[in-house]
């Protein structure tokens, strides 16, 4: 008799509220998780969505700066050009940093910035000890810049050189040596 009464106890009414209640609980469980998983993916697509467009800008920022336009070391010349050189590197600098601090802390982006960072810093430290000798450490930190570039390419799955080198976006009748250039709008 024991047995009877537990299977008894244990057996549900279906009849009653409770299985609808429990029914319903599972559903709305099922479409929280669905929900969540959507959330998640949405947020991921859209965080790599803009890290993609803020590396875009970064390189075009870079290949705008007329600091890294490739010439001939003999033809620039020290003093004015060295000294917009110096400044044009600070400003890629705080654009790597604000950059930086825009991408998601765990994001492996940030290191490869960082090390875009550090080669801006290095630059810097060189022409500091020997300012004649910039063009050379500008050659260096441009190098550095383009394997950087092609790092993230490949971090963010684009296609090989879709991100332009620093100092590309020149206008074609610029020359390293002249002063001027038919782009001169302030632009370092």
């Amino acid at each position: 008799m024991r047995i009877a009464q537990v299977r008894h106890a244990v057996a549900m009414n279906w009849n009653s509220a409770v299985p609808d209640l429990l029914v319903g609980l599972a559903i709305a469980l099922f479409g929280l998780f669905l929900a969540t998983r959507l959330g998640l993916r949405t947020l991921r697509k859209e965080q790599r969505d803009k890290n993609i467009q803020l590396i875009h800008n970064l390189a075009d920022d870079l290949a705008a700066r007329r600091a890294f336009t490739l010439g001939h070391p003999r033809r620039r010349r020290a003093g004015k050009d060295a000294a917009r050189c110096l400044t044009s590197v600070q400003l890629a600098l705080e654009r790597v940093s604000h950059i930086r601090d825009q991408i998601k802390p765990d994001d492996s982006l940030r290191q490869t910035l960082r090390t875009m960072g550090q080669a801006c810093v290095t630059y810097k430290n060189a022409y500091e000890i020997d300012p004649r000798g910039y063009i050379y450490a500008l050659m260096d930190l441009r190098r550095e810049l383009v394997d950087s570039l092609r790092v993230m390419e490949r971090h963010l799955g684009l296609e090989l050189h879709e991100l332009p080198d620093p100092g590309t976006a020149q206008s074609t009748n610029f020359m390293a040596d002249s002063g001027a250039s038919s782009l001169d709008v302030g632009r370092l």
